[in-house]
């Protein structure tokens, strides 16, 4: 059997049992400070961390079904939202991202010195 489980934040850590949506999730990964202005964040027109995050446990599956025919075992699998998209606060994300390009497109606002990445957080009903 492959057992694949969805969730806004991971089944570990302090934030494993907190509600998560779409547009929390866009504020908290940091992807909210790329859109509209400082004044007045929009939200990526399409649920980008739901998509995201089936993206991943969709590839995954097929690597487990893959697995499976070669080991004849399952396995488990957890895709977190919050980690299925580029966080804009770090500069250490992974490029395997499904949406690696908007990480290079957030890069410049995080490596200005003068600019917060968190910005939204007081403009934005997220915060």
């Amino acid at each position: 059997m492959i057992h694949t489980s969805i969730s806004g934040y991971g089944r570990g850590g302090s934030c494993a049992t907190k509600k998560a949506y779409d547009l929390l999730i866009q504020c908290e990964s940091g992807l909210l400070s790329v859109t509209g202005t400082p004044e007045s964040p929009a939200k990526v027109g399409v649920s980008i961390a739901n998509i995201s995050a089936g993206m991943y446990a969709f590839s995954g599956i097929l690597t487990a079904l893959v697995q499976r025919g070669k080991t004849g075992h399952g396995d488990v699998l957890e895709v977190s939202m919050l980690e299925a998209l580029p966080n804009g606060s770090r500069r250490n994300h992974s490029a395997s991202s499904a949406i690696a390009v908007a990480d290079d497109a957030m890069r410049p606002c995080v490596d200005e010195a003068d600019r917060d990445p968190f910005h939204w957080c007081t403009t934005n009903p997220c915060a």
